[in-house]
Order: C-alpha cells, then structure tokens, then sequence
C-alpha cells in the first residue's frame, strides 16, 4: 500500500511539473527536451552551463551556487528562481533533484523535476542583512549555508569559530535533510556570523534562508 501511494504521488508531482530531467554523474548537462521547450534555447544553448543562461541574473549566483554545491556533496538540490520562458516572460520556479547512487554509493545519475510556482516570488530580501541585523531570519537550510561556506572560502572549523559553536554542529546541519530545523539557538549565530559577511541572505517568506549570494561593492545584492 505504501509503495503504491509513492508511486501514485510521483505520478502526480511529473504530472504537475513544467521539466523533468536527468543527467550523468558530473551534472554536465547535454540535452533537456522539456528544458528546451519551456525556455525557448537549443541543444546546444543548453549543453553544460548554458541552461543557466536563462535563469534571471538576479538569481544566477545562488542557483550555480545550490547545484555546484549539490554536485559536489551528493546531496539534495532544491531552489527557486526566475526563469525566462520561451515566450520571453520570466516566471517562478522550484527545481529539486537528487542524486541516484549503486549499491556501493557511487553516484550514477541525477534525476529531477521543475515545477512552477503560482502567484508571488516567495523569496524577499531584508535591507537589514547588510548592517547584521538578523530579526528578519529565523533559520537557514543546509544547502543555503554550505553555499555561504562556499562562496566564503570558509572550512567548517572557521565557521565554527565565528559562530561560537562546534564543528560537529555545522557538519550536522549541513548533512541533515533539507526539511529538518535548525535549534534556533544555533541558527541565531550562524545567520548573525553571516550577515556580517559581503552576502546577500536571500529568505522565504516565513523568514527561513534559502539561498545566499554575493553582494557587490555597491552593498546590494
């Protein structure tokens, strides 16, 4: 009964979904059909990072950010960003995928889908991160602060120092499941370690960080 609920709920979400997709191990990209429907691009346009292309600039940064740091973990990606669709429209999408791995935990392939989102952009950009006020924010994801370690060049133990926790905290949060909480005790001093940082904390509506970029000289993001 449980596999055919499953199942019945996979069908549902690639019923709803505007791409689903798959790639090799490396997550280079070599043809998308559905990819090249919605937005209009070629095969070729597509090939490697060139599916990016259509992504709006404002997002770009976080998005190559979210699947580098997928790619490089073998873990779960999930982002929401504006995408330019074949009608020269942009329009909000959640795109999520996971890694496939053997028997053995080698990664064979990546699989995923593109869902639209209805209605508002859900992410908002709080003015108050650059002066390192952290009201507006009450936790962070996983993949949201491996990307922020990332673009720092910070290792764990680093980010560890400057949050005043242990580095066996930081690897807990950045091995858990995308949908766990963080203690907000912890999150308060990572995302106050953070916001003091050239980065733009990009959060969800209920305040939650879900991706990060890097602010430009100019203080904006």
């Amino acid at each position: 009964m449980e596999n055919l609920y499953t199942s019945q709920l996979l069908e549902l979400l690639v019923e709803t979904s505007a791409v689903t997709w798959a790639v090799g191990a490396d997550g280079y990209i070599v043809d998308i059909p559905e990819w090249a429907a919605l937005t209009g691009q070629s095969v070729e346009d597509i090939k490697g990072e060139g599916w990016m292309n259509a992504i709006h600039g404002e997002d770009l940064e976080r998005v190559r950010s979210a699947w580098m740091t997928a790619i490089a973990h073998g873990s779960h990606y999930n982002t929401d960003y504006r995408l330019r669709c074949a009608d020269g429209v942009y329009r909000w999408f959640n795109a999520r995928g996971m890694p496939i791995v053997n028997v053995e935990g080698t990664i064979q392939k990546w699989i995923g889908v593109v869902l639209p989102i209805a209605g508002l952009n859900r992410f908002r950009q709080p003015a108050a991160a650059s002066s390192g006020t952290t009201a507006p924010y009450v936790d962070i994801t996983p993949g949201a602060l491996r990307a922020a370690r990332a673009m720092l060049g910070w290792s764990a133990s680093k980010l560890a120092d400057m949050a005043d926790v242990s580095i066996s905290t930081i690897r807990r949060i950045e091995e858990a499941d995308e949908r766990n909480s963080t203690r907000s005790t912890t999150a308060r001093k990572l995302i106050a370690s953070l916001a003091q940082q050239p980065l733009t904390l990009i959060a969800s509506a209920e305040g939650v960080i879900e991706g990060v970029s890097r602010r430009t000289k100019m203080g904006q993001g």
